[in-house]
């Protein structure tokens, strides 16, 4: 066996171009397909797919809940404030309307106190039962109206425009916006081909387009049943009583909150000083980096003015940290290899060996084991791709 293993090494030593050049070229063959190689985690694959739990789990997730929710706490700032603040139910239907739009989200499962699906169910002197939005479709309207006036507002100023100072002006904005916009989202527009493409860019800035113009249109709609009696001061929507919601509406809504046991001390905090809304993902859409992103721009975007705090938490939150910290995590592993090549290196120095090494012989030695191990996993890699067709688990 020596004398083969040194005929061999001879061998290899002798013709080492060539075989540097072997090696180098199915290296380069490997990474460029390893690169091919789709590298992911989907929740539900991650269960054992045969155990009965899991298969009940399954067949009934939809009708009683995902198990990758994220639950947000909206938290009132003020140590003397509530959530019946129109300004705090602002946020509580932004967060609620936007939480719906995210890719991946289950929208029978994105419930708050705003939420359509949260009913206040009642029977009157007929007999008759009658089921309203528990904080109310007329108040509903008018939040949806200011939360998009407030980022129509935003845009213009982004864009370096000044929006119209009087209601019916600012309506004639929103008008020559969207028709300004409408052009890119047409097939044979500049903006969409280069997404169709394949532009990262385009891509990007094409959803933008898309969700302002829905967003414009809403506006649009809501902005044409205001009352006469509305108006315009700054981004607010001021009516009769100089609030966006009626007086009488406002003085209300804590009595049919309290009174809503599917609301109150669930939805509603016992103190009135928080609100909760919860949104469930689908297993066979979740990609948790985007969806972490989303919900945390909409975090930052509410919590701006400083009136309330958004807590977050859940599986997609939890595991979004671990990419937003990406790189650190990277730092980390980096340290931890350097510290491993320099305890390798003192295992190898000539002190531990007797002095049969030098030191630079030691730190030879062992990056070649270390280069020897990354080129074996680069291969094993491109051998995953060739005999594995399902991303990885």
């Amino acid at each position: 066996m020596d004398a083969l293993m040194l005929r061999f090494s001879r061998f290899f030593i002798k013709h080492r171009l060539v075989n540097l050049v072997l090696i180098g070229g199915a290296t380069i063959f490997f990474a460029y397909h390893a690169l091919q190689l789709q590298v992911f985690s989907q929740f539900i694959d991650l269960l054992p797919r045969n155990h009965p739990f899991i298969q009940i789990y399954e067949k009934y997730n939809r009708q009683f809940g995902s198990a990758n929710v994220v639950v947000a706490a909206i938290v009132v700032n003020d140590p003397h404030g509530n959530i019946y603040d129109e300004r705090v139910l602002e946020k509580v239907y932004a967060f609620t309307d936007q939480i719906d739009k995210v890719e991946g989200v289950d929208h029978g499962q994105v419930v708050s106190m705003t939420a359509v699906t949260v009913r206040d169910t009642a029977i009157d002197q007929s007999g008759i039962i009658r089921s309203n939005q528990v904080v109310g479709e007329e108040a509903i309207a008018l939040l949806e109206a200011q939360f998009f006036t407030r980022r129509s507002f935003e845009r213009a100023k982004r864009r370096g425009e000044t929006p119209p100072a009087t209601l019916a002006a600012f309506t004639g904005f929103v008008k020559n916006r969207k028709a300004a916009i409408e052009p890119d989202l047409k097939p044979e527009s500049k903006l969409s081909q280069d997404a169709a493409a394949g532009n990262e860019k385009a891509i990007a800035e094409l959803a933008d387009v898309r969700r302002e113009n829905a967003e414009l249109e809403f506006l649009l709609l809501r902005l044409g049943e205001l009352p006469d009696t509305y108006r315009l001061d700054g981004d607010n929507l001021r009516g009769p009583d100089g609030t966006l919601l009626p007086k009488a509406m406002m003085a209300s809504l804590p009595d049919r909150i309290h009174q809503n046991k599917q609301v109150y001390g669930r939805f509603v905090s016992i103190d009135d000083t928080a609100a909760m809304v919860t949104a469930g993902f689908l297993e066979s859409r979740l990609d948790y980096q985007k969806i972490f992103t989303e919900i945390h721009a909409l975090k930052t975007e509410l919590e701006k003015d400083g009136l309330v705090t958004v807590h977050l938490t859940g599986q997609p939150i939890l595991v979004g940290w671990t990419f937003y910290y990406k790189w650190e995590i990277v730092l980390i592993l980096s340290l931890s290899l350097g510290i491993l090549l320099v305890m390798l290196t003192l295992i190898y120095s000539p002190e531990s060996l007797h002095g049969n090494y030098s030191v630079e012989a030691s730190l030879i030695v062992v990056s070649v084991q270390l280069f020897v191990f990354g080129l074996m996993t680069l291969w094993s890699m491109r051998a995953i791709g060739v005999f594995v067709r399902k991303p990885l688990i």
